[in-house]
């Protein structure tokens, strides 16, 4: 028999979906199985700071449709109650199909996803560690929206990367992952943000 879909939430996580739900992580950057399959977990974290497994799944394709039903089935898992929050790496069908399955949850990119990305566009440039400590320095800052439009728009002057085409799409979604545009929601002090590998491996 061969595994083509499934979602696993247990009483457990139930339980403590109840408690630690205002803000879930949603990670599918992992294909390590036997089946090659794409797996997804579900994390929240808790008031010690600790990450907790709430849901995970197999899936046969990363479509809108799949995510759909993945959603679907995680919200009937947790008795029909969606996160206020949500974050996930850069995915547009997932994206698709949170817009429809959760319209009112806040949705965005996970900060750390993005940061990793970063070596692998601009690792080429020659002054690239110069521009990524300057970018960290802007992101981490806690800025407000207008100040870090302005200060990203001197960053890029300053290292000639306005024509970076990965530069300019993260620029025209930075509402979907800049801390700046944040500071009003409750993110689980903000750990989600600062070290997104250990909220993820230390369950």
């Amino acid at each position: 028999m061969n595994v083509q879909d499934a979602v696993w939430v247990d009483a457990r996580s139930i339980a403590a979906y109840e408690e630690v739900g205002d803000v879930v992580v949603g990670d599918a950057t992992y294909v390590t199985n036997r089946f090659d399959l794409p797996f997804i977990n579900f994390v929240g974290v808790n008031h010690h700071g600790q990450s907790v497994l709430l849901g995970c799944a197999l899936v046969s394709h990363e479509n809108t449709n799949t995510y759909k039903w993945v959603f679907r089935t995680l919200l009937k898992c947790m008795k029909g109650k969606a996160p206020p929050c949500i974050l996930t790496y850069q995915a547009g069908a997932m994206r698709k199909a949170l817009s429809v399955v959760m319209p009112s949850t806040q949705h965005w990119w996970c900060l750390w996803h993005n940061m990793q990305n970063l070596p692998k566009r601009l690792g080429s440039y020659k002054t690239y560690k110069d521009f990524i400590s300057d970018l960290k320095d802007m992101i981490y800052d806690n800025l407000c929206g207008e100040e870090f439009e302005r200060r990203w728009t001197a960053l890029v002057l300053k290292y000639e990367l306005g024509l970076n085409a990965w530069l300019i799409y993260m620029y025209e979604h930075r509402r979907m992952w800049v801390p700046a545009y944040h500071n009003d929601n409750f993110w689980a002090g903000k750990c989600y943000f600062t070290d997104y590998s250990l909220l993820l491996y230390t369950y």
